[in-house]
């Protein structure tokens, strides 16, 4: 078993529609693939937490590497796991920036409300990463006036 980590810059503005169909994609793609974990959106940038098969965790990281609708991937964490935290999780989408338009699939959130979600026994280092991701953003949106 395998966990990755990154981040990535969407290549365009992504409507709620939009994140709607990508969160239904990931959901039904991982369920098949037997993968877990979340993605976080937020002033044009993605943050996932991937867990799996080693195979398929390579397989998904392709696909997803390909993928046109983002650009800049930065690997934060790519290790061996005995067993998946997100287990419970085929994936868990959350909108973590400020925006008029919202959708029930992509609920818009602070950081603490995402962490109260996760399971108990979540890595330190993966609420490290999605806080920062997190700290990341917030500024930048507030900063953009995207209120």
């Amino acid at each position: 078993m395998r966990r990755i980590i990154y981040a990535s810059t969407s290549c365009c503005a992504f409507t709620s529609i939009e994140l709607d169909g990508l969160a239904s994609e990931a959901a039904k793609n991982n369920l098949a693939e037997g993968l877990t974990g979340f993605l976080l959106y937020g002033d044009h940038s993605f943050f996932q937490v991937l867990e799996g098969a080693d195979e398929k965790i390579e397989h998904m990281k392709q696909r997803i590497w390909d993928d046109p609708r983002h650009r800049g991937i930065s690997e934060f964490q790519d290790k061996p796991i005995e067993d998946p935290v997100f287990s419970d999780w085929s994936m868990g989408c959350y909108r973590v920036e400020s925006a008029p338009a919202c959708s029930a699939s992509w609920p818009i959130v602070e950081f603490e409300c995402i962490q109260n979600r996760m399971p108990a026994d979540v890595p330190p280092e993966v609420l490290v990463f999605a806080r920062t991701f997190f700290a990341s953003i917030s500024p930048r949106s507030t900063m953009l006036g995207e209120h």
